[in-house]
Order: structure tokens, then sequence, then C-alpha cells
């Protein structure tokens, strides 16, 4: 699924407060239970390839191996479902040492798990080296404690409040307990070697393709391709075939979304056997086609409401989106894909008015 699991920490008034970028689904996250043995499904593709799928979302960890090494391509949301994963990939390449891994994007159920390979180069965007360095010192009362506490102080505060409202404290507080105990103890472990261009990494007998698509998803997308293997890993660009995706057009970029499935469309639609997407099974690469319409789609229809002169209310209230109007989630994130993309085509015309 093409949706950022992560979440965003404020301080208001003294206290910290928590707040998702998946607003509905934002309890059953926090709630979600912790990672335990048995959950990591690993499938091999291909003779070197192997997807390790599990943790919080069913994150998706690629290992490619070969004679000198191995390179992983992005991670769980724990250490602890990571390591469960790098014990499976174990079973099939005993030993083998960790040299690389590659992180297609900052988001943190995809780099929480960064820690388990340290001693390796950890290979990035340049943007998200600056996101992840932003995450971990904005993220410190979460880590250390002080969110717990200061929820803590305020229910014991709020005794001339009313029974609704310490109820909403009382929520917040054991929500916060909980996404403590599975990720307090994550150390974010940022990326030692960022990529401004694209780059062939030779491991061994085998080649690997970074390419650089800059800001999509995220503010600084990588992929990664096998050619060997006909593997082409594409983090979180690419989701559910035929479901909308949750998508951020502050942090993300639609425009440049629509662009990069594009290009991977046109480069290594024809060559490529598999599309591992950063969540779920292992995918046909016909996918990138559909993502690629539909972002398109998404991104000319509010184009042209723009160009109407509708307001971005005026784009939610009015625009369907009929082409999607049967996607899965089509009700509970239209309106959010039109605002993204709303939003990612106003930055755009603020830049080029600047130049």
């Amino acid at each position: 699924m093409t949706v950022m699991n992560h979440f965003l920490f404020s301080s208001q008034n003294g206290t910290v407060h928590i707040r998702s970028i998946i607003t509905a689904m934002a309890v059953a996250t926090l709630l979600a239970p912790l990672a335990t043995a048995g959950q990591i499904e690993v499938k091999e593709v291909g003779d070197h390839v192997l997807v390790a799928t599990g943790g919080t979302w069913e994150s998706n960890l690629v290992a490619i191996a070969s004679s000198d090494g191995i390179a992983i391509v992005d991670t769980h949301d724990t250490p602890a479902s990571t390591s469960e994963a790098l014990q499976k990939i174990r079973t099939h390449f005993p030993d083998h040492r960790i040299k690389y891994v590659i992180n297609t994007h900052g988001h943190d159920d995809h780099v929480w798990g960064n820690e388990v390979f340290a001693r390796a180069a950890i290979i990035a965007h340049p943007n998200t080296y600056n996101y992840m360095s932003q995450r971990k010192e904005e993220l410190v009362p979460f880590f250390n404690g002080q969110w717990v506490v200061d929820l803590e102080t305020e229910l014991a505060s709020s005794t001339s409040s009313t029974d609704e409202e310490q109820e909403e404290i009382r929520g917040r507080l054991e929500s916060a307990k909980k996404a403590h105990e599975k990720w307090g103890r994550v150390e974010i472990t940022l990326p030692t070697l960022t990529l401004s261009d694209g780059a062939s990494l030779y491991l061994g007998e085998h080649v690997i393709d970074i390419i650089n698509l800059g800001a999509a998803h995220s503010e600084g997308d990588l992929a990664v391709y096998v050619p060997e293997a006909g593997v082409l890993i594409v983090g979180d660009l690419v989701g559910k075939p035929r479901a909308l995706a949750r998508l951020d057009g502050t942090q993300g970029d639609v425009v440049g979304l629509a662009a990069a499935l594009g290009r991977l469309h046109t480069e290594y639609g024809g060559s490529a056997k598999y599309l591992v997407t950063g969540h779920g099974p292992v995918g046909d690469p016909q996918w990138l086609d559909g993502a690629r319409g539909y972002i398109e789609y998404l991104v000319a229809e509010v184009a042209a409401a723009r160009e109407r002169g509708w307001s971005l209310k005026q784009t939610r209230e009015k625009l369907t989106l009929e082409r999607l109007r049967d996607f899965t989630e089509y009700a509970e994130l239209r309106e959010n894909n039109i605002e993204a993309a709303w939003h990612s085509l106003e930055r755009r015309q603020a830049s080029d008015q600047l130049h």
C-alpha cells in the first residue's frame, strides 16, 4: 500500500501530542500488536533474491545475495521484526555478510530496522537523510518516554474536565504506552552514503541498479533493479492494483510521482519479471502501468479544476474522479488524493513563478 505509515508529533502548551497522517487508521495503527515470531514470510524471487514480508504493516525487506555478500533493500518497522527476517534469510545464505542497505525512502515502516545493519553501508537519497535526521530530533520526546509522562501529567491535572474529556486523555495515554512499548527502543540509524544521481552497485557477480527518482511518494525516492533476476523494487511508489493510495502533497510530490511511474514503466516495464512494492505480496510489472494511469488521471483532473478557477474546497466537493469510482477506498481517500494533487500542483506553480 502506498501509505506513509509514520507518525508526526507536535508540542502544544508544553504537552507532546501525536497526530497520524493516517487519520482513519490512527488508533488501529497505534494499537497494532507487537511483532512476534512466525509473522515473517519469505519468498524466493529468482535464485538470489529473497523478499521477507512482515512487521506491523507487512513491509517488504528484500535481500539480494552474491558471492561477495548481501545487499538489503528496506527494512521492517521494528528491529525485532527486521532481525527475525534476517534470521530467515540466513537459512538460505548462512555465510554471506550484509554489505549494503538501500532505503528506498525515509518513512518509519521502511527504515526503523536500519540499526540491525549498523555495520553495513546504508544508502539513501539526500532528502531521505535530511528527513530521517529531522525525525530523529523531533521524536526525542517519544523515544525517551516524555510523551507518556506528559500525558500522565495532563490526566492528573484534568480533575476539572468533563468525564468525556478525561476519557479522551486516557485513550491517548493508553495508545502512547502501547506505541512506546513497540517502538520506543528504536534507534533511528541514519544513512551513511547518499546518492544525488543513480548508480550501479557491483556486488560480486551481480549488478544492482539504483534509480534516483527524486521527490515522488516522499521527498526523495529510490528504486532498485536487479537485471539478472528481473526484479524491480519500488518501495511505496506503487500500491495494490485498483486501490486508491493515501497521498501526501506536502512531503511528497504527486506530480513527481506520476513522472516517476512513467519513467519506471518506460525503462523497466518491458524487462522486469517481478515487481516488489513496499508492502504485501510480490506483484506483476503490469502494476506499474495501472499505477501510472491512476496518478496521471488524478493530476490531470485536479489541474483542469485549478484552470477553471476552482478553489481547493470547490475541487474537493465537485470533482468526482469518475474513472476511479470502483477503486478500493474510493470513498475514504478521494478527497485526500484531490488535496494532495492540489498542493503538489500549487507548489510547482509557485516555484515556476519564482523562476
